[in-house]
Protein backbone atom coordinates (compact mmCIF):
# COMPACT_ATOMS: atom_id res chain seq x y z
CA UNK A 1 0.00 0.00 0.00
CA UNK A 2 2.96 2.00 0.61
CA UNK A 3 4.48 1.63 -2.65
CA UNK A 4 0.94 2.24 -3.98
CA UNK A 5 0.56 5.68 -2.93
CA UNK A 6 4.43 6.72 -2.92
CA UNK A 7 3.85 5.87 -6.99
CA UNK A 8 0.72 7.84 -7.03
CA UNK A 9 2.14 10.97 -4.99
CA UNK A 10 5.27 10.93 -7.61
CA UNK A 11 3.05 10.59 -10.42
CA UNK A 12 0.93 13.53 -8.99
CA UNK A 13 4.28 15.59 -8.41
CA UNK A 14 5.60 15.12 -12.20
CA UNK A 15 2.61 15.89 -14.06
CA UNK A 16 1.95 18.58 -12.15
CA UNK A 17 5.57 19.64 -13.03
CA UNK A 18 4.91 19.44 -16.27
CA UNK A 19 1.94 20.52 -16.69
CA UNK A 20 3.36 24.15 -16.32
CA UNK A 21 1.07 27.84 -16.82
CA UNK A 22 2.98 30.17 -19.43
CA UNK A 23 0.52 32.14 -19.73
CA UNK A 24 0.98 34.15 -17.01
CA UNK A 25 4.54 35.31 -18.43
CA UNK A 26 3.51 36.46 -22.13
CA UNK A 27 2.79 39.89 -20.69
CA UNK A 28 5.95 40.06 -18.79
CA UNK A 29 8.31 42.82 -20.18
CA UNK A 30 11.74 43.72 -19.82
CA UNK A 31 13.34 46.48 -18.86
CA UNK A 32 16.76 45.79 -17.65
CA UNK A 33 19.48 42.88 -18.36
CA UNK A 34 19.56 41.65 -14.74
CA UNK A 35 15.63 41.75 -14.89
CA UNK A 36 15.91 39.61 -18.03
CA UNK A 37 18.24 37.47 -16.50
CA UNK A 38 16.01 36.74 -13.54
CA UNK A 39 13.69 34.81 -16.17
CA UNK A 40 16.40 32.63 -17.83
CA UNK A 41 15.26 29.58 -16.19
CA UNK A 42 11.85 30.30 -16.96
CA UNK A 43 13.33 30.62 -20.86
CA UNK A 44 14.28 27.43 -20.78
CA UNK A 45 11.77 25.51 -19.57
CA UNK A 46 9.39 27.61 -21.97
CA UNK A 47 11.41 25.91 -25.04
CA UNK A 48 11.51 22.37 -23.21
CA UNK A 49 8.06 22.80 -23.16
CA UNK A 50 7.59 23.95 -27.00
CA UNK A 51 10.05 21.16 -27.78
CA UNK A 52 7.97 18.22 -26.29
CA UNK A 53 4.77 19.38 -27.52
CA UNK A 54 2.89 18.70 -30.63
CA UNK A 55 1.98 22.08 -32.73
CA UNK A 56 -1.77 23.05 -31.68
CA UNK A 57 -2.68 26.50 -32.55
CA UNK A 58 -5.64 25.80 -29.76
CA UNK A 59 -3.09 25.30 -27.28
CA UNK A 60 -3.10 28.32 -25.76
CA UNK A 61 -0.19 27.57 -22.91
CA UNK A 62 1.97 26.20 -25.95
CA UNK A 63 1.09 29.99 -27.68
CA UNK A 64 2.24 31.41 -24.28
CA UNK A 65 5.66 29.81 -24.03
CA UNK A 66 6.27 31.20 -27.15
CA UNK A 67 5.45 34.31 -26.94
CA UNK A 68 6.91 34.93 -23.86
CA UNK A 69 10.26 33.02 -25.00
CA UNK A 70 10.64 34.95 -28.16
CA UNK A 71 10.26 38.17 -26.04
CA UNK A 72 12.97 36.67 -23.76
CA UNK A 73 14.92 36.00 -26.66
CA UNK A 74 15.02 39.59 -27.92
CA UNK A 75 15.33 41.39 -24.38
CA UNK A 76 18.86 39.21 -23.25
CA UNK A 77 21.90 40.78 -23.39
CA UNK A 78 23.58 37.29 -22.59
CA UNK A 79 23.03 35.23 -25.69
CA UNK A 80 22.65 36.34 -29.12
CA UNK A 81 20.36 34.71 -31.46
CA UNK A 82 20.41 34.77 -35.47
CA UNK A 83 17.53 33.59 -37.47
CA UNK A 84 19.12 32.02 -40.63
CA UNK A 85 17.96 31.53 -44.26
CA UNK A 86 17.82 27.79 -43.20
CA UNK A 87 14.69 27.99 -41.55
CA UNK A 88 13.08 29.85 -44.52
CA UNK A 89 12.92 26.71 -46.96
CA UNK A 90 10.34 25.30 -45.27
CA UNK A 91 7.30 27.65 -46.55
CA UNK A 92 4.28 27.69 -44.82
CA UNK A 93 5.65 25.29 -42.79
CA UNK A 94 8.47 26.98 -41.46
CA UNK A 95 6.31 29.42 -40.02
CA UNK A 96 4.74 27.05 -37.73
CA UNK A 97 7.72 25.76 -36.69
CA UNK A 98 9.82 28.83 -35.96
CA UNK A 99 8.76 28.26 -32.82
CA UNK A 100 10.47 25.10 -32.34
CA UNK A 101 13.70 26.76 -34.28
CA UNK A 102 13.79 29.38 -31.90
CA UNK A 103 13.64 26.86 -28.89
CA UNK A 104 16.00 24.85 -30.27
CA UNK A 105 18.41 27.46 -30.06
CA UNK A 106 17.74 29.08 -26.74
CA UNK A 107 18.19 25.11 -25.32
CA UNK A 108 21.34 25.20 -26.87
CA UNK A 109 23.08 28.26 -25.81
CA UNK A 110 21.78 27.99 -22.25
CA UNK A 111 22.73 24.44 -21.67
CA UNK A 112 25.85 24.72 -23.80
CA UNK A 113 27.35 28.39 -22.81
CA UNK A 114 30.81 27.70 -23.86
CA UNK A 115 29.73 27.78 -27.45
CA UNK A 116 26.32 29.83 -27.43
CA UNK A 117 28.62 32.42 -29.19
CA UNK A 118 29.10 30.41 -32.30
CA UNK A 119 26.62 30.79 -34.80
CA UNK A 120 27.25 27.61 -36.71
CA UNK A 121 26.77 25.73 -33.58
CA UNK A 122 23.84 27.45 -32.25
CA UNK A 123 22.45 26.75 -35.86
CA UNK A 124 23.44 23.42 -36.22
CA UNK A 125 21.96 22.39 -32.57
CA UNK A 126 18.59 24.50 -33.85
CA UNK A 127 17.88 22.51 -36.98
CA UNK A 128 18.94 18.77 -35.28
CA UNK A 129 16.05 19.78 -32.96
CA UNK A 130 13.76 20.88 -35.70
CA UNK A 131 14.89 17.64 -37.90
CA UNK A 132 13.90 15.59 -34.52
CA UNK A 133 10.68 16.95 -34.19
CA UNK A 134 9.68 17.30 -37.11
CA UNK A 135 9.93 13.21 -38.10
CA UNK A 136 8.39 12.82 -35.23
CA UNK A 137 4.82 12.35 -36.51
CA UNK A 138 2.77 12.89 -33.11
CA UNK A 139 3.78 16.78 -33.62
CA UNK A 140 1.99 16.94 -36.35
CA UNK A 141 4.40 18.58 -38.56
CA UNK A 142 3.37 18.51 -42.31
CA UNK A 143 6.76 16.67 -43.98
CA UNK A 144 7.24 18.37 -47.23
CA UNK A 145 10.41 17.57 -49.68
CA UNK A 146 12.50 20.18 -47.53
CA UNK A 147 11.56 18.75 -44.15
CA UNK A 148 11.91 15.05 -45.19
CA UNK A 149 15.67 16.00 -46.89
CA UNK A 150 16.30 17.46 -43.50
CA UNK A 151 15.11 14.77 -41.76
CA UNK A 152 17.20 12.22 -43.79
CA UNK A 153 20.60 14.35 -43.53
CA UNK A 154 20.06 14.66 -39.94
CA UNK A 155 19.42 10.78 -39.32
CA UNK A 156 22.58 10.38 -41.84
CA UNK A 157 25.09 12.68 -39.61
CA UNK A 158 25.49 14.43 -42.62
CA UNK A 159 23.47 17.67 -41.42
CA UNK A 160 26.10 19.75 -41.12
CA UNK A 161 26.92 19.21 -44.50
CA UNK A 162 23.40 19.70 -45.70
CA UNK A 163 23.41 23.15 -43.56
CA UNK A 164 26.66 24.14 -45.59
CA UNK A 165 27.72 25.35 -42.06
Amino acid sequence: MKKITALLVTLLIACTIYAQDFTPLQNITFATADECRTYDSKALQAANYILTTPIDNSNVNRLSSMSFLIKWMMATADYTFEINGNITKFGKEGDRLLGVYAAGMTKFCMENKDKAKDRKEVELAAMHGLAVYAANESNNVKLDKDLKKLIAADKEGKLKEYLKL
